[in-house]
């Protein structure tokens, strides 16, 4: 398979992205669709099989087309700022990659006949699995700290990354538990940014120096957000 990845230069960051591609592509997956996260669940209230067929069709993409969608989502975040809202703009890339398109456009419109405590439930699975996705990432990363081989200060920046992101999880987990569904929120766009623009770093889109200016932006807008949550009830809407 061809390799994307163009920033060897940063060795103890690319082990670290490379050992846990899976997770991340997982982890995007999962924000693109929850309704991905949630299927455990769906099965115990007898809804997964509205889903299975797109599932099936998700877990047999081979490696080059993950890779296609992911190259061309990491695409639309370098050269912004968290502040954007990309949501749309992935989206309308998404509906340029055909194979893949037509099963996401699927289940999108399959959660739509989801009921309200569904969709919370499913929603409140899918965050939860991201975070441990992350908690894994960034055990990963405290370990290698130690080695005296690898690169300290590269490492900080990646774990404060995916610390940051686990902040906005957090923050989003208070929203879906306590709000009505629906309505995009800039919670939900900032996690996908997030993900995003660390796989764009990963892939030779964004410079190392573009990344610790992104940190310093996501800081404020953890802040920022947090701040929101407390003023105003927020409310989010299915990401289908």
């Amino acid at each position: 398979m061809e390799n994307y990845y163009s920033n060897s230069e940063y060795k103890s960051i690319d082990f670290i992205l490379n050992s846990y591609s899976s997770e991340i592509f997982d982890g995007i997956t999962v924000l693109m669709r929850p309704v991905v996260g949630g299927m455990d669940y769906l099965r115990s209230v007898h809804q997964a099989y509205k889903f299975q067929k797109e599932m099936t069709k998700i877990s047999e993409w081979s490696p080059e087309t993950r890779e296609k969608l992911l190259n061309a989502l990491t695409d639309v975040v370098a050269g912004k700022t968290i502040n954007e809202s990309v949501i749309p703009e992935l989206e309308a890339k998404l509906s340029e990659l055909d194979e893949i398109n037509e099963t996401l456009d699927r289940l999108s419109q399959v959660s739509r006949t989801l009921s309200p405590y569904n969709i919370r439930t499913v929603l409140t699975l899918s965050l939860n699995k991201l975070k441990g996705k992350i908690t894994s990432i960034r055990s990963e990363i405290n370990l290698k700290m130690w080695d005296q081989n690898e690169n300290v200060n590269e490492l900080l920046v990646l774990d404060q990354s995916f610390y940051l992101i686990q902040e906005l999880t957090n923050q989003a987990l208070k929203v879906v538990s306590s709000s009505k569904i629906p309505g995009y929120t800039e919670l939900w766009n900032g996690i996908i940014f997030s993900i995003l623009y660390i796989e764009a770093f990963h892939r030779g889109k964004v410079t190392f120096e573009e990344l610790q200016d992104y940190i310093s932006e996501l800081n404020l807008y953890c802040y920022n957000e947090e701040s929101s949550l407390k003023k105003h009830d927020a409310v989010f809407e299915v990401l289908a």
